[in-house]
């Protein structure tokens, strides 16, 4: 469905000079698989899947790399064909909905207009119910009422709900999904996290979705790509990562999670924070924060994304000298997976 490799975005500081958002990203996403990409804010998940989609803004480029949609390459592509692949074939449910949504227009008019730029011949009565259909089949109740109402008059909720329906509205067999359930209380996001699986499997489509709530990846993905600093650090199944994490940085993330199961009250907190990408060592870009094989002469050399032994077709990978490193003073009182509540 979706081949990515080696994908390399940058962007040029007040010297002239490339920084890199994004180095060297490989991945690929099979039909109606959902692969989650986590990491911390500034890690350059949501840069990834806009350059995907095609979205990236003025100042960022891609200067290597390839993107491949159904074999299709979507680098240097005409934008004329890019947006007849975006909002058809490929579909995005962004972060803020409040942003995504024109204020000035109601929310059934933008989600009809996601219809007819498709389908031209679509009749304005067929796309009305069309709308009502898809609010529907999000759980939005009244939908042909509230689809005349602005954006400001829908909760938070349901606007993510109705961004949801919009990237459904033409059965597309990619959704990119960024931070769905951002700013959203728990029984919100529950809510709008049953909506979107409704939605992908009703149009049976594959999904990348951008998070940083590993307990939500537990429930929802097929494989998990680590990423830290602009790079993969570890990618495998949902229960390779969950149960044996590889990356310290991964463990470092899981033990962050406080359940039922956790022996203290008070969550991990990795130490330090991730680097300016105009600031990332030349080694390991994690090594200032790993508190056990941070200061190992290895460390000082920046280390690729290896497959694991014995990893089948769909390679398990770590980026570390020292795969299997836990770091120190992390809690690990009980397997990953059952302090996240894996399926």
């Amino acid at each position: 469905m979706l081949d990515v490799q080696d994908l390399t975005v940058v962007y040029q500081d007040d010297r002239g000079r490339d920084v890199p958002l994004v180095e060297d990203i490989s991945f690929t996403v099979l039909p109606r698989e959902v692969l989650c990409i986590v990491g911390e804010a500034g890690s350059g998940k949501s840069v990834t899947m806009l350059a995907v989609m095609g979205l990236l803004p003025p100042e960022l480029h891609i200067t290597s790399g390839s993107i491949r949609y159904r074999g299709e390459e979507l680098v240097g592509m005409p934008e004329k064909r890019r947006r007849a692949l975006r909002g058809k074939e490929m579909g995005m449910v962004f972060q803020d909905p409040m942003t995504a949504l024109n204020p000035v227009k109601s929310v059934g008019s933008q989600i009809g207009r996601a219809l007819s730029v498709h389908n031209r011949r679509l009749a304005w009565g067929d796309r009305d119910q069309r709308v009502a259909e898809l609010l529907a089949s999000v759980g939005v109740p009244q939908p042909k009422r509230r689809s005349r109402l602005y954006p400001h008059e829908w909760s938070g909720g349901m606007r993510q709900r109705a961004v949801i329906a919009m990237a459904i509205a033409n059965s597309p067999s990619l959704l990119v999904a960024d931070e769905p359930t951002t700013a959203l209380d728990t029984t919100v996001q529950a809510q709008v996290m049953e909506a979107l699986e409704t939605a992908r499997e009703t149009s049976d489509a594959a999904m990348v979705m951008i998070t940083h709530d590993l307990a939500l990846v537990a429930q929802v993905a097929d494989r998990v790509a680590i990423m830290y600093s602009g790079s993969f650090v570890e990618t495998g199944s949902v229960y390779e990562i969950f149960d044996s994490a590889q990356h310290p940085y991964t463990k470092g993330l899981l033990a962050s999670i406080l359940t039922e199961y956790s022996d203290t009250n008070a969550a991990f907190a990795i130490p330090g924070s991730p680097p300016a990408p105009s600031q990332r060592p030349e080694g390991c870009a994690f090594a200032p924060r790993c508190t056990s094989a941070g200061k190992d002469a290895a460390c000082l050399e920046r280390p690729a994304l290896l497959p694991m032994p014995g990893s089948g077709e769909r390679q398990r990978a770590a980026a570390c000298h020292h795969p299997g490193t836990e770091l120190l003073n992390a809690p690990y009182a009980a397997p990953a997976a059952e302090r996240a509540g894996a399926r």
